[in-house]
């Protein structure tokens, strides 16, 4: 796993990647641990994306732009 802290144009970005399996995140079952994490980004005024590639892992990545840190 590799987890990543910075800041650049977009403002500050969290992204944490893992190369395990995978995530199929349409075929997940609903619960709260996505919808949290997406709500909790929605009311930062941020980013948040889930991606996976096919050859396995997945990348979560946030971004709060730098006018939302203030």
């Amino acid at each position: 796993m590799q987890v990543s802290l910075r800041s650049d144009e977009r403002g500050l970005v969290l992204s944490v990647v893992d190369n395990g399996v995978g995530l199929d995140a349409a075929s997940v079952e609903d619960g709260n641990g996505l919808t949290s994490m997406r709500s909790r980004a929605e009311r930062l005024g941020a980013r948040f994306a889930i991606s996976a590639r096919i050859d396995g892992g997945t990348t979560v990545q946030l971004e709060v732009p730098h006018e939302r840190l203030r």
